[in-house]
């Protein structure tokens, strides 16, 4: 089992998530999976009406690894239509995240998408914040500072 659907990202829920190991953060719990609408789920394994895919011209490219399928899932709402998670279907993930060693680049990349995101859906004081979050996160992980993504703000390698 790997968590698939999560509430929209707000800097208090990423506050109150920090602690956690990085797999777990964004998700909703286990207990919290049932079958109905949720803010967003996994790009891993989505199902997305064509003409709803079409009219919000797909994934935004800008995000290059992580946070594509919160951006087009909060697009969507705004659109009109909204996401809803099907526990009854199951597939197999080759390589969730949670199963990854803790890379830097790829936490590097967590990091720009989730600026990303803040950048395109939260309001100012949140992506002040968050900036100041997003550079301090690796001193509070124990991990080298400056892990960003190689193409810099956009996200795209």
């Amino acid at each position: 089992w790997q968590p698939s659907a999560g509430n929209f990202p707000t800097l208090w829920r990423l506050l109150w998530r920090l602690p956690r190991p990085p797999e777990a953060r964004p998700y909703l719990s286990r207990a919290a999976h049932r079958a109905g609408p949720v803010d967003w789920v996994t790009g891993a394994c989505v199902f997305i009406r064509a003409d709803i895919f079409r009219a919000l011209d797909g994934f935004d490219e800008d995000f290059f690894l992580y946070y594509e399928d919160v951006d087009f899932a909060a697009r969507a709402l705004r659109h009109g239509s909204t996401t809803h998670y099907v526990p009854a279907v199951s597939v197999g993930h080759a390589c969730p995240h949670a199963s990854r060693s803790r890379d830097p680049r790829v936490e590097g990349y967590v990091r720009a998408g989730r600026a990303l995101w803040f950048e395109r859906h939260r309001p100012p004081a949140e992506q002040r914040l968050m900036g100041l979050l997003t550079r301090a996160e690796p001193l509070f992980r124990g991990r080298a500072a400056g892990a960003t993504h190689p193409a810099g703000r956009t996200g795209r390698p």
